[in-house]
């Protein structure tokens, strides 16, 4: 079972300025329906990056992309996995095994879920927070990530079926 621990806002702002807390803010966008271009928003996926959105489960089995930038190789993505519904996330360069994937719960329909997935690609680090408790952490298997969290490729925010 994981560990508790809250990700807050205050954590958040701490984390801006004291690397000891591993939750570090480098970018901010807004999106465009016509698609996140990854390399134009984040030229250099070699720094840390913490993603947030929020979602509610509607359906008993939810599957799809909630959030995605880069390739099916090389990319960082949260989704719903179809065998059991649960939230996953992932990134990095899944061909060179230097990429990370954890997974999370299954969330109870009708929840609102606040997900915060954090990646240091120096370190090959990464956490997921679901509603403000560490759910899963991890490191790549090369320990780091030399190619970042994700290509140049075309990102989305993605439509969950039910």
């Amino acid at each position: 079972m994981a560990q508790a621990h809250n990700f807050h806002a205050r954590e958040r702002r701490k984390s801006l300025y004291d690397p000891a807390f591993e939750l570090h803010r480098t970018h901010q966008f807004a999106y465009n329906a016509t698609g996140i271009l990854t390399g134009d928003v984040f030229p250099v996926r070699s720094k840390a990056i913490t993603v947030a959105v929020t979602v509610k489960r509607t359906a008993a089995s939810p599957t799809g992309i909630i959030l995605e930038f880069g390739s099916a190789t090389t990319g960082l993505a949260i989704w719903f996995a179809v065998a059991d519904g649960k939230i996953y996330a992932a990134a990095g360069d899944a061909a060179a095994a230097d990429g990370i994937t954890l997974a999370g719960l299954a969330p109870p329909l009708g929840q609102i879920v606040r997900i915060v997935f954090s990646v240091i690609p120096e370190s090959g680090k990464a956490r997921l927070w679901l509603n403000g408790i560490l759910v899963a952490s991890g490191t790549s298997s090369n320990a780091n990530m030399p190619n970042g969290w994700s290509d140049d490729g075309t990102g989305a925010i993605g439509g969950v079926g039910e």
